[in-house]
């Protein structure tokens, strides 16, 4: 079984703002605004949020935290929020003809596990659509263990990549596009993430 550390997500769900940002115009151009698109790991909600303002739609957000979900329907009560007991996601193959997937795998310590993710994101994305998955990018400043995850000041394990290990990762699903960007961590501390877009093969 996956561990998404949904226990210690809830204990911080009320103060947590999370400061990952994806590239809407960049997913625009892959994910057409009346496409469906789902955010994986959605957290609160922010970036559902920011789809609907960008003119899609169709866009669902999941989590298995509930105390995060409650939250976002309290913030965004014009998204659809769900909370799922699990990794799984309860659609049938081939549903999305977008998907975003933000900080997830880096919540996921295990390598077996991060590649069951990927799996269920493949499983449930169209031919041809797309998924922009964003993780945060390995930083000198971090005491890494090993497996380069430590534990963060959330309480919650954390993963970050090379550019190169995210895309090993990835080899699953066909790589369209990676790049690696400024980013701000969960303190306010300047880092860098990796953006990827992929497509199922």
């Amino acid at each position: 079984m996956v561990d998404t550390q949904q226990s210690a997500w809830g204990q911080v769900a009320s103060d947590v703002n999370f400061t990952l940002k994806p590239d809407l115009d960049l997913f625009a151009s892959r994910v057409p605004c009346d496409g469906t698109v789902l955010d994986y790991g959605c957290g609160y909600g922010r970036i559902c949020n920011d789809l609907h303002a960008h003119g899609y739609r169709s866009v669902l957000g999941i989590d298995t935290s509930a105390e995060m979900i409650a939250r976002g329907r309290l913030m965004y009560p014009h998204i659809s929020l769900l909370n799922t007991p699990n990794y799984l996601i309860p659609f049938q193959a081939n549903h999305f003809d977008g998907m975003i997937v933000c900080a997830v795998l880096t919540c996921i310590a295990r390598f077996s596990q991060r590649r069951a993710v990927i799996d269920e994101i493949a499983r449930v994305l169209k031919p041809g659509g797309t998924a922009y998955i964003l993780e945060f990018h390995i930083s000198e400043s971090v005491d890494y263990d090993g497996e380069g995850t430590f534990p963060s000041s959330l309480g919650v394990r954390m993963k970050h990549f090379s550019k190169q290990e995210l895309e090993d990762e990835l080899s699953s699903l066909k790589l369209i596009n990676s790049v690696v960007m400024p980013a701000e961590t969960l303190t306010g501390a300047q880092t860098h993430a990796i953006h990827c877009l992929v497509s199922k093969l």
